[in-house]
């Protein structure tokens, strides 16, 4: 697969940038490649400023030796007369290696769209056009479906919607949903981005394919997280390329430990790969080679979710009457991405004179710069308890440290501790948080108390027992409450403890006015 780099311009900001595309793709060196041109994603660039997705149109050639299958194709936007087009396939087929060329290679067949180029494709695969036809009639209904769980007005109908459909809902559902999700993010809709993400955490909590998925990822997860423990902690670059390696088969396998180590797969990492690479025979390195492109594909797209994330942050607070309320209520996403999309909003409107925007960003990034400093602050204060023998007594030495960062640190921390593995950590910092929570309820209002107690229990039904026990104690104010607890989660993305808190809300009021 050849790649080249060209400057364009955003289709919605309008910043010029350089971008690398593909135009010659050999499904023999980048299996990949093929997944990426069936949905749609090939020369798809993000924009570093604003983070729109501009799709880029250019002649492609897609070989596959396997199937003595080659194509080409000269999109219509080029608006080439028939001379022209023949150059420009002349010129690319001049990229394809000279040894082995066979008979079909002399008369490539011809697509002048990317659908064409895909349903030529899928036809060598042995998927005929009425069953392309039969899989985009699917994915309506399927988008139908899941209109009708966007519009649905309460927990109650979601949840009687899902049961209703419940039959639906597999793993071609869920594809369709992840896949409208991305086009939603790439599209500047990040609103629609985060109701998706809400109703698939729903739909794997309640419906029987996603509870059948939600156990198998954790089991994947689990499988993986004990492969990485052995390694030991002294593993090296190599030691993970090893274990990458025997996923190589294992698409899941792998794709779970890439996003568990994210941090471990930088250059260095590619670069030792490289290395290794040429150090094997020709007949072996095909397989390392596919592996590469593999991971390089996994690691752009959580890339591009990361800053799709930090654009949709940026855009929510730029707009926010509190942008310090929003941005420390949506702390996990105030990293290095963020910080990078921040910085060339800056530039970009810098560049144009935006004397307003500019004044607003930089209002945003002193904001964040305090944020930043104050997080690693409480990092070094939370060091000092996890080494300490008596931490409740250390807390209750520096009340000023026992505040809402301490808090969501430690969340943070715990969250990572067990995604990792680490369960012996995990332990060790939630027994901290249950400390640090035991002191701040002291001085808690009794309602909001009583709030925080009804979302710790371990399911919906204990919640209502006990909120129908003690409701009486509260009465109208414990309403008001429990609004400003929903808001609150609201702002920071908890959608299990919104459901909770919605259910609860309802139960009160009925109870309150019986």
């Amino acid at each position: 697969m050849t790649k080249k780099q060209i400057p364009i311009t955003c289709s919605k900001c309008g910043t010029q940038y350089t971008t690398e595309i593909r135009d010659v793709i050999d499904v023999s060196n980048d299996p990949a490649a093929k997944q990426k041109i069936i949905n749609g994603t090939l020369n798809n660039s993000q924009c570093p400023n604003c983070g729109a997705v501009n799709k880029i149109v250019t002649p492609l050639l897609y070989h596959d030796p396997g199937k003595e299958l080659l194509i080409a194709m000269v999109p219509m936007e080029v608006n080439a007369t028939k001379n022209q087009q023949e150059q420009i396939v002349g010129e690319l087929m001049n990229q394809l290696p000279k040894d082995n060329f066979k008979g079909y290679m002399f008369n490539p067949r011809r697509a002048l769209t990317m659908n064409g180029l895909v349903e030529q494709i899928l036809q060598a695969d042995g998927v005929s056009p009425d069953e392309v036809k039969q899989q985009q009639a699917q994915e309506r209904n399927h988008i139908e479906l899941l209109q009708k769980f966007l519009e649905a007005q309460s927990e109650e109908v979601m949840q009687a919607l899902i049961k209703e459909h419940d039959a639906e809902i597999d793993e071609q559902f869920f594809q369709t949903l992840v896949g409208l999700g991305q086009r939603s993010t790439e599209g500047g809709r990040p609103d629609v981005a985060q109701q998706l993400v809400y109703l698939q955490s729903a739909l794997i909590e309640l419906s029987t394919y996603g509870q059948q998925l939600q156990a198998q990822q954790q089991q994947l997860m689990q499988e993986v997280n004990d492969a990485v423990n052995e390694l030991g902690a002294e593993a090296q670059h190599e030691d993970f390329l090893d274990l990458a390696l025997q996923y190589a088969d294992s698409p899941n396998h792998l794709q779970t430990l890439v996003r568990l180590l994210r941090p471990v797969f930088d250059d260095n990492f590619f670069q030792q790969m490289n290395l290794k690479i040429s150090q094997l025979p020709a007949q072996a390195r095909e397989k390392v080679e596919t592996l590469r492109e593999r991971m390089k594909t996994i690691l752009a797209a959580l890339d591009q979710q990361a800053q799709a994330n930090a654009v949709s942050l940026l855009q929510a607070v730029i707009n926010h009457p509190e942008p310090e309320a929003l941005l420390r209520a949506n702390i996990q996403v105030v990293d290095q991405n963020f910080v990078n999309v921040l910085q060339a909003n800056i530039q970009h409107a810098e560049s144009r004179g935006d004397v307003q925007t500019s004044a607003r960003l930089k209002e945003i990034e002193g904001i964040v710069n305090n944020i930043t400093g104050e997080m690693q602050d409480v990092t070094v204060f939370l060091r000092e308890l996890i080494q300490s023998d008596e931490p409740e007594v250390l807390l209750r030495a520096n009340p000023d440290k026992i505040n809402d960062n301490l808090l969501t640190i430690l969340m943070l921390n715990i969250e990572g501790a067990q995604q990792s593995g680490e369960t012996a950590v995990a332990q060790r910092l939630s027994q901290l948080y249950n400390i640090v929570v035991a002191i701040v309820q002291e001085d808690m209002k009794p309602e909001l108390r009583f709030v925080n107690d009804l979302l710790t229990v371990e399911d919906d039904a204990q919640a209502k027992t006990m909120l129908n026990e003690r409701i009486e104690e509260f009465g109208d104010e414990l309403i008001e409450v429990m609004d400003a607890v929903e808001e609150m989660l609201g702002a920071q993305g908890e959608p299990a403890l919104i459901k909770r808190m919605k259910l609860l809300r309802q139960e009160a009021q009925k109870t309150l006015e019986a």
